[in-house]
Order: C-alpha cells, then sequence, then structure tokens
C-alpha cells in the first residue's frame, strides 16, 4: 500500500506535468500571439506622416495595440471590459537598436513625443493573481497543492527605415546618391569634434539635385562607347538587364500619370542591383521619357511638390558577401535572357576609364519633384525656342552654330535636348514616411555613412517582430 500511494503520486507528477503542462504551454502560445499580433498593431501605428515629416503618436499606437488584445480576448470567449480594466497588459514604447549586438540591451524606454527617437512597441500579458483573468487553473496539480500557475508572454515590434519594397512601393525609376542623403543630414560629429571644433554650417532648407539625363560631367566627351560613372548625379535605373530600354522607364512613368496603364517599378531590397540607363544619344527617346516625366508630375503634384519615394544607391552592395557576389557571377553565366535594348546605351555592361562600376539600393528616400522641363524635338529652327534640338545634323545645329560631332553638340548647344529635358528634385532634411508595401528593416543614413545622423531617412510602413 506504501509502495502504491508513493507510485500514485509520482504517476500524478508525471500526469501533470503532462498535462498541466501542456496546458500551460497552449495558453502560453495563446498569450505570444495576442502579444506578437497587438505589438505589430501598435507599431504600425507609431510613425505617421505629418506635414512631410515622420512624427511619432504613441496614443495611437497604444489604441492600436490594445484594440487587438481586445479583440482577442473576445474571440476567445473572455468579457475584457474597457482597456482600463486590462491589468494583465502593459504596452510600452521605445526604441529598439537593431544594431546592437545583444538584444537584451536593444531596449530603452521612449516617452513617445511627436519627435523622440521612438521606433517600438513591446506589448507584455500575463496570467496570474491580481490581474485581470486572473491564473491558469491546473487540473492533476491541485491534487498536489498547485491549483493554479502563471503564465505571461511579450513581444517587441519595431518600425524602422525601409529594407525592401514590393512591387509599385517605389514611385520613379530614378536613383539618388547617397552622398546626398548624407549630405542632408551630417549633423552629428565625433565627440573629440564637439569638444575641439568649431560649430559646422547647417543647411537651412532642403538640399536639391537636377537631374538630366547626361550620364556624367564629361558625358561621351571622348568615347561614345565609355561613359563615365559619376556618383555625385541621380541616375534613371532598371532592375534587371533584360528590362526593354526605354520602355520600361516609360511605361513606370506613364503609370504614375495614370494608375490604370503603365507597369510599376519592380520589388527591390537593400542591396539590389540596380542598372543605370542612358538615353541621350537618341534625342526623341529623351523628350519621350521627360514628357511622362511631366505628366507624373501635373498629375501628382500638390502646392507644386510631388513626394516620390525612390532608392538612394551605392557603388558597394551592402548586404553581399564575396560567396555571395560568386554566386550570383555563376548564376550569370546560365542566364539565358534576352538581352538589352539596343536602342541605348548602357553603363553597366560597359567598359570605361574606372571600371564597370556595379551600384546597390542602399536605402530609401521620400523626395519632393519641385519641377519638370520638357520640351519636344524640333524640327526647324522657327520652334526654337519652345523645342530642343536633337543635334542632327550637327553642323549647323538649329540655332546656327556649327558643331564638330553630335557630342560636342549636345554638350555645348543650350538648346539642345539634353540640356533642355530636366527634373529637379529636393530632398526633405528630416524623416519621411515611405509609401504602403514596405518592410522594415533598416538601414538609417548613419549606417549608409557612419558620419551622417542617425533617425533620418524613409520609415517602412510594415513592422517587423524583433523579439
Amino acid at each position: 500500500m506504501v509502495l502504491t500511494a508513493l507510485g500514485l503520486v509520482a504517476f500524478l507528477g508525471l500526469a501533470s506535468l503532462a498535462v498541466d503542462m501542456g496546458h500551460l504551454y497552449v495558453i502560453r502560445n495563446e498569450l505570444q500571439n495576442v502579444s506578437d499580433a497587438a505589438a505589430l498593431a501598435g507599431a504600425n501605428r507609431l510613425i505617421m506622416e505629418q506635414n512631410g515629416e515622420a512624427v511619432r503618436d504613441s496614443t495611437a499606437a497604444y489604441d492600436a495595440a490594445m484594440d487587438v488584445a481586445q479583440r482577442q480576448a473576445e474571440l476567445s470567449g473572455l468579457s475584457p471590459g474597457g482597456p482600463e480594466s486590462r491589468s494583465d497588459i502593459t504596452i510600452s514604447i521605445g526604441n529598439w537598436n537593431i544594431y546592437t549586438g545583444n538584444p537584451d540591451t536593444a531596449w530603452t524606454d521612449s516617452d513617445g513625443s511627436p519627435y523622440s527617437n521612438a521606433n517600438a512597441v513591446r506589448v507584455a500579458i500575463r496570467r496570474g493573481e491580481g490581474v485581470a483573468f486572473g491564473p491558469v487553473a491546473n487540473f492533476l496539480a491541485g491534487i498536489l497543492g498547485s491549483p493554479t500557475s502563471e503564465v505571461a508572454a511579450t513581444a517587441t515590434a519595431y518600425l524602422g527605415f525601409v529594407q525592401s519594397a514590393q512591387t509599385g512601393a517605389v514611385d520613379l525609376p530614378l536613383a539618388i546618391p547617397d552622398s546626398l542623403i548624407t549630405a542632408a543630414n551630417s549633423h552629428n560629429r565625433s565627440w573629440l569634434a564637439k569638444v575641439w571644433g568649431p560649430d559646422r554650417a547647417e543647411a537651412t532648407s532642403p538640399p536639391t539635385t537636377t537631374f538630366k539625363d547626361l550620364g556624367s560631367s564629361s558625358f561621351y566627351a571622348n568615347n561614345l562607347q565609355k561613359p563615365l560613372f559619376d556618383t555625385q548625379k541621380a541616375y534613371l535605373v532598371t532592375l534587371t538587364t533584360s528590362d526593354p530600354v526605354p520602355g520600361t522607364i516609360n511605361d513606370n512613368l506613364i503609370r504614375q500619370a495614370n494608375s490604370s496603364s503603365g507597369t510599376p517599378v519592380r520589388p527591390m531590397a537593400r542591396g539590389s542591383r540596380l542598372y543605370p540607363i542612358s538615353e541621350y544619344q537618341w534625342a526623341s527617346n529623351i523628350s519621350t521619357i521627360f514628357k511622362n516625366f511631366k505628366s507624373a508630375y501635373n498629375k501628382k503634384q500638390v502646392n507644386g511638390k510631388y513626394t516620390a519615394m525612390v532608392p538612394v544607391y551605392s557603388t558597394t552592395n551592402p548586404m553581399a558577401s564575396r560567396f555571395q557576389e560568386g554566386l550570383r557571377r555563376m548564376a550569370g553565366l546560365f542566364s539565358f535572357g534576352p538581352s538589352p535594348a539596343h536602342a541605348c546605351f548602357t553603363f553597366w555592361n560597359q567598359s570605361y576609364p574606372g571600371g564597370n562600376v556595379p551600384i546597390y539600393v542602399d536605402g530609401y528616400a521620400n523626395v519632393n519633384v519641385t519641377n519638370v522641363t520638357y520640351e519636344a524635338v524640333a524640327s526647324r529652327a522657327s520652334d526654337l525656342p519652345g523645342k530642343c534640338d536633337d543635334c542632327s545634323p550637327y553642323a549647323p545645329a538649329l540655332n546656327g552654330q556649327n558643331y564638330k560631332d553630335t557630342v560636342d553638340c549636345m554638350i555645348n548647344n543650350p538648346e539642345s535636348c539634353r540640356n533642355q529635358n530636366s527634373v529637379t528634385v529636393e530632398i526633405p532634411v528630416e524623416s519621411t514616411v515611405s509609401n504602403p508595401g514596405t518592410s522594415s528593416g533598416g538601414p538609417d543614413n548613419q549606417h549608409i555613412n557612419p558620419s551622417g545622423a542617425p533617425g533620418k531617412g524613409a520609415f517602412a510602413k510594415i513592422a517587423k517582430l524583433v523579439k
């Protein structure tokens, strides 16, 4: 009888482990699902756009997280009452440093004020004594003196800078250099410079750049087959070598002017290869591209500004290792896709001084297109001004001047299509909110260039769980 009694105790203990622990894990998983969903809902409402800037709305984030928790409780057959009765839930607003190696030290609390550094929401849910819904009732452990158990779950969701963009999230096939972003955000200095160095002058207005289809400052001055890539300039880009040019560029722009036609910009992520292209040998293509730019601007501009999301490019791949690069090149050997269109010059497959410079997505920015100038190709001298000279023939040009060749005409003729068609882009100094379809993950512009200031760039629309 003694052995049987002891055996029953041992049996009850093992049965309790199987039944009660299994039940506790089910409850914990349910709580984890609720905390995950609530944290994501809160983070997705934390950073909102206000007058072209990214501002924190901690109240909206809190309400969104609590609303999810309330609805989940109702779906579970519970009576949650009002949010003030949910003593089992703690919702915190803070800053998550995705670059910290130890996730236990990545979180710091924030007051969630509009211009704070808050970028994350943490939701903790607990079942226990003294909180809403109380502890979890045990089945067999109660016989052994443990009628209830406590269980908890915590989730942290982060809404950071854009890591990836789905189809159509990027508005324009126009990539701007990272030098423009870091120039706009060069506020931080080292502690030594702050102690010993004078204050640097800060720009009082957003920096601007004017894009023309001109490749580089030296153009094709020496060799039409060897364009020089200028890392300080913006470029039209495609995402694959098989994208027809200029068809892809025009389709992307038409999509902005008329959402029922054209094609959206392909999906891309940080580290994606970009292919800068140029149409300046073909004046009719230049005019068509800028005509579509003008149509998109006229359709989307508000008070003279068309806000568009564009990729920020770097000449170094921020993601790929040498091994990954080797795999990509190996895959390229077995690619039998269509060759690039011959109606254009592409930089990425040409040999020129400085070597073949690939460019990659290193981030995203929401820029303001503030002006587009467009002129059609002139057919006779009387069309000038008002239309542009395609420099064919170039001697004499339509303005009566003689040029030694087409390149000379396009560079030095102020009436050339190359000089007359342009897009002016303004880069906001403050952080902005990106388009739908963009996922969180980084990087901020401090990590595009370590001398840049943190907290600038385009915040994503879709948060991700980080813990």
